[in-house]
């Protein structure tokens, strides 16, 4: 769910209270009599409405046991996929990912239909989130996991005091150091953010525009995956676009997303971002 926008309810009706209130139509995904099928023919005989709502809320239950009776039974509609085979069910987030595609197939206008302001808005936050995962060098990266560990720790041991045990000199001695890690910590997410806003700022007015074919240029096909299971392949591999290693950097100004992004957001070089990040803990203080 990185890059979705999350919303949780603490329990089902507050969230068919919501959609109603949002004027969504609820359609849940079920595999009783009553549903149907998504397709042209029989979502357009089952109503004299248009084939989708305006605006449409899609529920999906577990594998198991599918969507609770409170859900079904709010429902506008219950709706299933057109299977073909032995399966009669798929996993959470195989049947979720086809069902959102076949939507788009019934209807291609769904592709893109957000007003601007929700266009700058969802730029606006994924840009910079995308920036702040570039801006970091692997040293930085590696601090930010260890704070993170560390003030997890103390949090288990404040839990622990909290509910009246005793604590270990060790603990005691790792809680002196809490204040100061929650500090550090917050200086880097503070320099982070301030930092990715700078980067994404005219990204944001002007985009990039869309990917409308996903294919792409073999010298743009770099193989991800480790070295060791590179040579595990042995020769199967050889000659393969995605493993030959071409040399981008002379046709770049920049050879990496991480140097895109830092030399917007005004960072030089590492060195830079610790006296940055150092200048501002001080500042602070």
């Amino acid at each position: 769910a990185e890059w979705l926008s999350v919303r949780e309810f603490e329990t089902t009706k507050e969230c068919i209270d919501e959609l109603r209130t949002t004027g969504h139509t609820i359609w849940a995904t079920d595999l009783s009599q009553e549903a149907v099928c998504l397709t042209r023919d029989a979502l357009g005989s089952s109503s004299e409405l248009p084939l989708l709502p305006d605006k449409l809320a899609i529920v999906f239950g577990t594998e198991a046991v599918g969507c609770t009776h409170e859900m079904l039974s709010s429902a506008d509609q219950r709706v299933y996929l057109p299977l073909h085979g032995f399966a009669d069910s798929l996993n959470l987030s195989v049947a979720t990912a086809l069902v959102v595609q076949q939507l788009f197939h019934l209807d291609p206008t769904l592709l893109g239909a957000m007003s601007e302001e929700e266009r700058t808005v969802l730029r606006q936050q994924w840009f910079s989130k995308l920036a702040t995962q570039r801006l970091l060098s692997s040293k930085d990266k590696k601090r930010q996991k260890r704070l993170s560990v560390q003030l997890q720790m103390c949090e288990k041991i404040l839990e622990q005091q909290a509910s009246g045990k005793s604590l270990q000199p060790e603990q005691l001695a790792k809680l002196q150091d809490y204040d100061n890690l929650q500090k550090e910590a917050q200086d880097l997410e503070t320099f982070l953010t301030q930092k990715a806003q700078t980067a994404v700022r005219e990204l944001v007015k002007n985009p990039p525009a869309p990917l409308s074919d996903m294919r792409r240029a073999d010298e743009h096909r770099a193989c991800y995956v480790g070295k060791k299971t590179k040579s595990r392949q042995g020769g199967q591999w050889d000659n393969m676009p995605a493993t030959t290693g071409y040399n981008t950097t002379a046709h770049s100004q920049t050879n990496s997303s991480s140097d895109y992004f830092r030399g917007l957001a005004g960072i030089e070089s590492h060195n830079e971002h610790g006296a940055a990040a150092a200048n501002n803990s001080k500042d602070s203080q």
